[in-house]
């Protein structure tokens, strides 16, 4: 029978060291629900332009029942709760007669987000379709080597060698072209679906300039920080602009937001959404954020991207063997690559790309840092190896490093990841809490929706644990991704 019932698997290593840190019950729970999209996604208004009520009232114009459930939030002023539904089963066999086509991984996801599916995620299909034709659509997880190659037909024997799809089908769709046509394309839609396991309100550009689609703690995130008319705010990793445009929305549009990432592509993709929003405080510039201070005594610049901060008990990545706390991050994989924590090749840095500020000059600064984003959904695999989380985390320390030297004494950091890693997560706090004992403290956020932190040795005392914040994903009540937040105050100066 052809269903979705699909979670995520992990490397072994990972599994092992997920499960001793978050528990094997919680971390099957948040496996599960990593395979599925939100059924709460949200919208933040631009409430300088708009107002969540004339936001919905204008959603509900355009899309009719689809956006019924629409809401605003009940905490999040910004924030209007789109009403999604699923799971549900798409008439395959009644629709499609056995016709089917597979497509790839990121192409099905997309589909889960509500999306139609695109020629360059095409790889199969039965014999004899034609345009017009309903098919039932599935997902091929791609293996090393691949399996399954662009234009394959989808005979028995072919099917016999794939890896099953019987529980990663996604809906049913409507064929553009025929099979002659449909892998002539590289670009452009191929498939218009008609049911789908999760139906989602398709708002992504709907509302440009008044609203868009950004996940729920991405908001608080920046609420965290709580900035005021008149800062100066350093956004160290900001691309593509959700959180950036959110703080100075949070200003009312008066102050200043130097907005920082390592490529030209990335830094005009915030200053394309703050134009979209008609925000003008963000000067967006250049930089790889890892080199903003001068490295610590005793640390050359070549070792810059390795810092990992030896400490006593353990660092910030996660052993192999259990929940403990994991080896120190600098010892293990750091010049792997990471995923989103790796980004796009830099272009050409500034010798120095903030020559009007000196040590110790922002008022506040978000560090949304490049992580291993393992709490990003849906995702139907993950191939991360540990020494790969272990890098991210090293990597991760070095903007920190960053981010204590740039900020005023009596100024707030924000540190948020989008992943479960508790070694990118609790394991940096810890290590910035040791780091710069006496100068670094947590303290309180003024908006509380998520979960405590991990408690335990090499992670976080009780009392730290209360006050990060950690989104489990898919956890009630507002479903959704998985994140973590951390806000500083910098007590006393850290110069030289």
């Amino acid at each position: 029978m052809k269903t979705f019932s699909h979670g995520v698997t992990w490397d072994p290593q990972v599994q092992t060291y997920l499960a001793g840190a978050l528990g094997v019950a919680r971390l099957a729970v948040i496996s599960e629900a990593l395979a599925r999209p939100s059924l709460r996604p949200t919208l933040r208004v631009n409430t300088l332009r708009t107002t969540p009520a004339e936001a919905i009232a204008e959603l509900q114009r355009r899309l009719g029942d689809a956006a019924a459930g629409a809401r605003p939030h009940p905490v999040v002023p910004s924030a209007v709760v789109l009403p999604g539904s699923g799971p549900k089963q798409p008439r395959y066999e009644e629709l499609c007669g056995g016709r089917e086509v597979a497509i790839n991984r990121i192409a099905g996801e997309s589909v889960l987000k509500g999306a139609d599916v695109f020629s360059p995620g095409l790889l199969a299909v039965t014999p004899g379709v034609a345009a017009g034709d309903l098919v039932a659509v599935s997902v091929a997880l791609e293996t090393k080597p691949r399996n399954l190659t662009r234009g394959t037909i989808l005979r028995p024997d072919v099917s016999a060698r794939l890896p099953p799809r019987d529980r990663l089908h996604i809906g049913v769709g409507r064929l553009l072209e025929g099979r002659s046509g449909m892998f002539r394309a590289s670009e452009g839609l191929a498939i218009e679906m008609v049911e789908r396991v999760y139906d989602i309100p398709p708002c992504n550009g709907l509302l440009r300039g008044d609203a868009m689609l950004q996940a729920l703690p991405c908001i608080v995130a920046a609420h965290a920080l709580d900035p005021q008319p008149g800062w100066t705010v350093l956004d160290m990793c900001a691309s593509p602009g959700g959180k950036t445009t959110m703080i100075a929305q949070l200003m009312g549009d008066r102050g200043r937001v130097i907005a920082l990432d390592r490529t030209r592509s990335k830094v005009a993709a915030v200053e394309s959404l703050a134009s979209d929003l008609g925000i003008s405080i963000i000067d967006a510039r250049v930089a790889d954020s890892t080199q903003l201070a001068p490295p610590p005594p005793g640390e050359s610049e070549q070792q810059r991207r390795r810092r990992g901060g030896r400490r006593r008990g353990g660092g910030g990545g996660g052993a192999a063997g259990g929940g403990g706390a994991p080896p120190d991050v600098a010892d293990e994989g750091a010049d792997d690559g990471a995923g989103e924590a790796g980004g796009a090749e830099a272009g050409p840095t500034p010798v120095n790309p903030l020559p009007e500020f000196g040590p110790e000059s922002f008022d506040a600064i978000l560090l949304d840092a490049p992580c291993s984003a393992l709490g990003l959904r849906p995702r139907l695999l993950h191939d991360w190896r540990l020494a790969q989380l272990h890098a991210t985390a090293g990597l991760q320390r070095a903007l920190l490093h960053s981010a204590v030297h740039l900020l005023r004494p009596g100024g707030v950091l924000v540190y948020c990841t989008c992943t479960i890693n508790p070694g990118e997560n609790e394991g940096n706090v810890r290590f910035a809490l040791d780091r710069w004992q006496g100068a670094l403290e947590l303290e309180a956020q003024p908006l509380v929706l998520g979960g405590p932190g991990i408690e335990g040795p090499g992670w976080l005392t009780l009392g730290e644990a209360r006050l990060v914040q950690r989104w489990d994903p898919g956890a009630a009540p507002d479903d959704t991704i998985g994140f973590f937040v951390a806000r500083f105050r910098k007590t006393a100066s850290t110069a030289a």
